[in-house]
């Protein structure tokens, strides 16, 4: 009896994984991988725009250029 109730757990075990955590998994990868091309697409349109329109404007950068915070 007991080894027929460890391969129902068991049985039951992969269906949750197969069916819920493996789906979900995948959809929080596939969503994350959406946000980092968005924020790669963004961040190089406005690399692209301060480079061909000359904007000397001071990144947030902690370098000679950069901003000081008070």
């Amino acid at each position: 009896m007991r080894i027929a109730l460890l391969v129902l757990a068991g049985i039951g075990a992969i269906v949750v994984l197969t069916g819920v955590v493996l789906p979900v998994l995948g959809w929080l990868i596939g969503s994350l991988a959406w946000v980092a091309a968005g924020a790669l697409l963004i961040g190089g349109g406005i690399w692209a725009y301060r480079r061909l329109s000359g904007s000397q404007t001071p990144s947030l950068g902690s370098g000679p250029n950069g901003r000081q915070l008070p």
